[in-house]
């Protein structure tokens, strides 16, 4: 398996597209995910990963697609989601 916090820590902050379905991630998303300012598209879609979202989404904003589902996430939403002009998809069921 893979930890969610290790990956994070390799990604570019360039970075427009990340897909990473179905392969066994596991842990929490970091507060790291908001250094994605170019990010546009994430899909972390049928992984093993737990606990809350950050509560930080201010600096991400290109995203447009936001796929979480089919993980053990839970918690609300954090308030800086209304921060995301662009977020056109979204799915965490």
């Amino acid at each position: 398996q893979n930890n969610a916090a290790d990956i994070f820590n390799n990604i570019p902050p360039n970075i427009e597209q990340f897909f990473a379905s179905n392969n066994e991630i596991f842990g929490s998303l970091p507060e790291s995910f908001n250094n994605l300012p170019k990010l546009r598209q994430f899909d972390m879609s049928s992984n093993a990963l737990y606990g809350s979202l950050p509560e930080s989404f201010n600096n991400l904003p290109e995203l447009r697609q936001f796929d979480m589902s089919s993980n053990a996430l839970s918690g609300s939403l954090p308030e800086s989601f209304n921060n995301l002009p662009e977020l056109r998809q979204f799915d965490m069921s």
